[in-house]
């Protein structure tokens, strides 16, 4: 009888072995589980990050069109300003200028005739 309880208490204690490791790997596959929420969350921060990134890249070169567009307006502005004052005031200078060398040049013609 003593045997028989002895092998029921060697029995049980594989059991309480069997179930501890049975919990051990059921603690593993949570560890693990709990590792590829990480990895995975990770993942999406990281993607996140890339979508701000390229958010931030869009920003940057619709600012960088801008500032040219913003160059080629001075720019048209600097043409007309050179365009009006060449015809405000350099137009009229050498019109004038023609105007006498065309009168000294008649007026030269004239006294060589006489």
């Amino acid at each position: 009888m003593l045997a028989h309880a002895s092998s029921l208490v060697v029995h049980a204690s594989s059991l309480v072995v069997h179930a501890s490791s049975l919990v051990v790997h059921a603690s593993s596959l949570v560890v693990h589980a709990s590792s590829l929420v990480v990895h995975a969350s990770s993942l999406v921060v990281h993607a996140s990050s890339l979508v701000v990134h390229a958010s931030s890249l869009v920003v940057h070169a619709s600012s960088l069109v801008v500032h040219a567009s913003s160059l080629v307006v001075h720019a048209s502005s600097l043409v007309v300003h050179a365009l009006t004052s060449f015809y405000l005031f350099v137009a009229p200078t050498r019109a004038r200028r023609l105007a006498n060398t065309s009168v000294i040049k008649a007026d030269n013609s004239s006294a060589a005739a006489a």
